[in-house]
């Protein structure tokens, strides 16, 4: 399984500059792309699409039509982790770190990017239930406090019909691994389930934190058992009169104390077109209320 990202379409101004280089070790589905790098950071949203090919017997592969620039090259082939010309290899592609080397493009200039791959770490495990429609089972790298969560790139796991996993990782990485499926509780490793009242990151007590064993070799992390939650689906009309910012918040609300009830937790999406809307990881039995919004300020409805 490859763990390059595949990044938005390429958006970039086209030039007459080329990045060229060799993969090793050489073999068949290996992809290399590049990002440009602009005032010290990656740009993500002009990234270029992982779809070159390298030479499967000798591992050369060129880049062309690049922008005068800087960039950053990576490649990501089964077995291995996606891995940068400068020997960087991680699941968080969106961030320059040291072992990202940079590269100068200008019109009509070549550069030389060669890259080792770094052969992968395996994850295995299993979920259950192995039916649940839509089942996903995600593993990320915990690179906090980055990002909100504490996590930064993840990958999907391979699942087979038995409800066996595995995932390819970066040696060493410190990891979480979560699961979900339609109509249940987004559920973590070590049991946190995220609902609108439970949030899970990687410094939460009952989310296990992994390290990854060294390049191939496999470390068996145990069973995620999904929990069935409930679900709160319903229609806004008209739907004419929908704004586009419209978004339907789904509040839990604490009756502990039936004489003043109060809100302790909320989560939501954005409607179809058509007004409907569909909620799901509610806890089965709670009290939810539920409003139609439109972001980021103004309550339109409230439905009891």
């Amino acid at each position: 399984m490859s763990a390059l990202v595949a990044l938005a379409p390429a958006a970039h101004a086209v030039g007459t500059g080329s990045i060229i280089g060799t993969i090793s070790p050489a073999g068949p589905g290996v992809l290399v792309g590049a990002c440009p790098v602009v005032n010290g950071a990656i740009d993500n949203a002009n990234c270029i699409v992982p779809s070159v090919s390298a030479d499967p017997a000798t591992g050369a592969y060129s880049i062309t039509g690049l922008a005068p620039g800087d960039y950053v090259v990576s490649a990501a082939a089964a077995g291995y982790v996606e891995t940068w010309a400068g020997g960087h290899a991680s699941l968080t592609p969106w961030e320059l770190v040291p072992g990202m080397t940079v590269f100068t493009v200008t019109d009509g200039s070549t550069a030389t990017a060669d890259i080792t791959l770094v052969q992968a770490a395996v994850l295995t495990g299993t979920v259950s239930p192995v039916t649940a429609p839509g089942l996903n089972v995600m593993v990320c790298e915990v690179i906090s406090p980055t990002a909100s969560d504490g996590t930064g790139g993840c990958v999907s796991a391979q699942i087979q019909p038995d409800g066996t996993f595995t995932a390819d990782v970066p040696p060493g990485a410190t990891l979480i691994a979560d699961a979900a499926a339609d109509g249940y509780f987004h559920t973590y490793l070590g049991g946190c389930t995220w609902s609108v009242t439970t949030f899970c990151g990687a410094d939460s007590t009952d989310v296990t934190k992994l390290t990854a064993p060294a390049a191939g070799q496999t470390l068996a992390i145990g069973a995620i058992t999904l929990a069935p939650s409930a679900t709160i689906s319903g229609t806004i009309t008209p739907a004419a009169a929908i704004p586009a910012n419209a978004f339907v918040l789904v509040c839990a609300l604490n009756t502990g104390d039936p004489t003043a009830p109060y809100i302790e937790g909320c989560g939501g999406l954005s409607p179809n077109p058509d007004g409907a809307y569909r909620v799901t990881s509610l806890s089965p039995g709670a009290t939810y209320v539920v409003y139609a919004c439109a972001t980021p300020s103004g309550l339109l409805v409230f439905a009891p």
